[in-house]
């Protein structure tokens, strides 16, 4: 079960639904990309149509790559620490400051682990670049070559 922190953290409501609607037009340079091995059947490939760069919370900044089209939906998000600094991080269990990554599939919130993120943000364009990859929790599943860029799209 989450806490409503943590579903606000995610942009979800309580039934793990999307509980506004994230950036649908992204420029040409901006992409929020991975690949999934081995493949899931839910998940044939990612391809989100929804993104946020945004605090949700005043702690921590939300990264999300959603996919929302009538009733199929599922989202990467990765949660920092809104003063988050550039660098590389470990994905570590939610809260406490650290920096965690989940993936929603089917109405189940799994967990990173065993993985990390490197990320640099840039202040005066509002952007965000990471490469990340990290294994699913309770899956067999392992997510590879994650690349993103992203412009802010609320406040930060």
């Amino acid at each position: 079960m989450h806490n409503d922190t943590q579903l606000k953290e995610l942009g979800l409501n309580n039934q793990l639904k999307p509980a506004l609607a994230g950036k649908g037009d992204i420029t040409e340079k901006e992409h929020y990309k991975f690949a999934i091995s081995p493949p899931m059947p839910e998940i044939p490939e990612f391809k989100p149509n929804q993104y946020f760069y945004q605090s949700f919370t005043s702690e921590t900044v939300s990264i999300i790559g959603r996919y929302h089209q009538g009733s199929a939906f599922y989202q990467l998000a990765i949660i920092a620490p809104r003063n988050i600094a550039n660098g590389k991080y470990e994905f570590a269990p939610w809260g406490d400051g650290a920096v965690s990554v989940h993936y929603l599939v089917n109405g189940i919130v799994y967990t990173g682990a065993k993985g990390k993120l490197v990320i640099e943000r840039n202040e005066e364009n509002r952007s965000v670049a990471a490469t990340f990859e990290f294994d699913i929790v309770g899956k067999p599943n392992k997510v590879k070559h994650g690349n993103l860029f992203l412009l802010a799209t609320g406040d930060l």
